[in-house]
């Protein structure tokens, strides 16, 4: 049986950046690679007196000891699934055994202490979640201190005030990551730059894994200025950089975004005032016109039915001379009937004769008038029917083209405030984005001013020593 070893520096000291020394207290680790249950490693307690702050781990071969060097790797945020020696991410969360099943997540918290190093320093603080770190996944076994996390990361102090900072993180099998900081979610960015502060990354140093000793010792010139950023502190300052250089190239992007919208909006909305105006002119108009055409049909009303009532009473009146007629008629045949079988005179025979042919004629006119009257009366009542029917329907066109041209004007008016609220957003999120601008451009220029101020503070130590 061969025996390895795995050696963890209990005591994490960086005196370039006012004597922060972090002490390894203990690491939680649950489903990850061949750690299938709960496994809680604890290292004794920090005591100055000791001269080595080394802990060796060994066991025989394939015990999982590289593993858990990937654990600290993977939980101080690693994203190289290369340095983590598995083809994809998911395959870092225990696949199971013959004893137990497969893992659903994988989950692992670091506890450092730094109870020796804080009192004297003003508070480094991190950005609040609402949400907390389920600490009934992993028994931390201790607890942590509950102090709130307020929203300063980004300040210019290097100086942690915690006793005990734990870091934790947790991974699904659908690909979800969470990170939380003294049990509180923060993001990826929150831990790279506090473990930037403290003087130490992901990668590099901090773990230095089978076979990279020779890798370091054939880096070239850049790999080996990334491996000295991270001891100097200079780190923090990078990420910061490159963190405002992506808000000001996101920045860019939304201002060419709104403007693209601001663009195409804006003919828009003027296109939908002036067709608004428009509509409105043209309801004027219709609603016009309808009083117009109602007064006018009226008066031809008004004029039809004075006629029609005219007509009438002329009707009456030539009704009642043929029924006078009638009856002189009837009075003068009688007369003639009894005249003749009295006298037998001719003579008053053909005057009496002469007066019915007189009086016939006369009826026969009443008569003809009167046909003439019931003809232009029903002429009147034909005429007054087709107006009626004529202004019925011009009534319901006028009453469907309102409602149609009412219905357009307010899709125009509702589309016309839609264009308005989205172009007044549109502005007020540019006018966001222009304060985030500046906001960008200041932190990028303090991140630049910090790392030269800290490029001169090496080189003077460097020229002191």
């Amino acid at each position: 049986m061969f025996l390895g070893y795995c050696i963890l520096n209990q005591l994490f000291n960086f005196k370039t950046l006012g004597e922060v020394c972090l002490y390894l207290k203990n690491i939680n680790i649950a489903g990850f690679k061949s750690f299938g249950g709960k496994n809680v490693l604890d290292f004794p307690e920090f005591n100055s007196s000791k001269k080595s702050f080394l802990t060796a781990i060994v066991g025989p071969n394939g015990c999982g000891k590289s593993n858990l060097a990937d654990a600290i790797r993977w939980v101080l945020g690693e994203q190289s699934t290369k340095l983590l020696r598995v083809k994809k991410n998911e395959d870092i969360i225990f696949f199971g055994s013959s004893k137990k099943g497969k893992g659903s997540f994988t989950e692992i918290s670091i506890t450092f202490d730094n109870s020796h190093s804080c009192h004297s320093r003003p508070p480094l603080s991190f950005p609040r979640r609402q949400e907390s770190y389920d600490s009934g996944r992993i028994n931390s076994g201790g607890n942590p201190e509950t102090k709130k996390i307020d929203s300063h990361l980004h300040g210019n102090d290097n100086r942690v005030d915690f006793s005990e900072i734990e870091i934790a993180r947790r991974l699904y099998r659908n690909g979800d990551n969470d990170y939380f900081l003294n049990r509180k979610k923060v993001r990826l960015l929150d831990i790279q730059e506090l473990l930037a502060k403290c003087g130490f990354g992901r990668s590099t140093y901090t773990v230095i894994g089978q076979g990279m000793i020779d890798s370091l010792l054939f880096h070239g010139p850049a790999e080996r200025k990334v491996l000295f950023e991270e001891a100097s502190g200079v780190k923090q300052y990078e990420i910061k950089r490159a963190e405002s250089l992506r808000k000001l190239d996101d920045t860019d992007k939304n201002i060419i975004r709104i403007k693209d919208l601001l663009y195409e909006l804006e003919p828009r909305l003027r296109t939908a005032e002036r067709q608004n105006k428009k509509f409105q002119k043209k309801q004027e108009i219709e609603v016009t016109l309808d009083e117009l055409s109602r007064k006018y049909y009226s008066s031809v009303l008004s004029d039809i039915m004075g006629k029609k009532s005219a007509l009438d009473i002329k009707l009456g009146k030539l009704r009642e001379q043929e029924s006078v007629l009638k009856s002189e008629i009837v009075g003068i045949e009688a007369k003639i009937a009894k005249g003749l079988k009295a006298s037998g005179s001719d003579k008053e025979e053909r005057r009496l004769k002469a007066k019915i042919d007189e009086l016939s004629s006369k009826r026969d006119d009443i008569s003809r008038q009167i046909y003439k009257i019931q003809a232009e009366s029903e002429a009147v009542v034909s005429v007054f029917a087709r107006e009626k029917d004529s202004l019925v329907q011009e009534k319901n066109t006028c009453e469907r083209g309102i409602t149609n041209l009412r219905e357009r004007s307010s899709r125009i008016r509702s589309e016309s405030s839609s264009i308005s609220k989205k172009l007044n957003m549109a502005k007020k999120e540019l006018e966001g984005i222009d304060s985030k601008m500046v906001t960008a451009n200041e932190e990028l220029i303090i991140a630049q001013r910090e790392s030269i101020v800290m490029g001169k503070d090496d080189i003077a130590r460097e020229l002191g020593a």
